[in-house]
């Protein structure tokens, strides 16, 4: 739950990251696979509309996104360098 982790989660993926309010969402998640099988819910995307709320959606930032993708390149291009060592 941590503002800063969510933030550079965004910031690498370059997605939105809806924040949910609960703190126990492997018990949620099995009490909703549970509510599927039981047939109350149609699928996980009506269990989710039905049994999750969010307290706020994260936006990336669009300049450190790309720093993230270019530091992403290097790394790729090190792994690609050094592969032959690694064999």
């Amino acid at each position: 739950n941590s503002a800063v982790w969510v933030q550079m989660f965004a910031d690498a993926t370059g997605i939105p990251i809806d924040v949910v309010d609960d703190k126990e969402l492997g018990a949620q998640g099995a009490a909703m696979a549970a509510g599927i099988a039981a047939g109350l819910y149609k699928d996980y995307a009506d269990a989710i509309n039905k049994c999750v709320s969010f307290s706020r959606t994260v936006k990336p930032r669009k300049e450190f996104t790309k720093l993230y993708q270019e530091k992403y390149q290097n790394y790729r291009s090190l792994i690609d360098a050094l592969g032959a060592f690694w064999k």
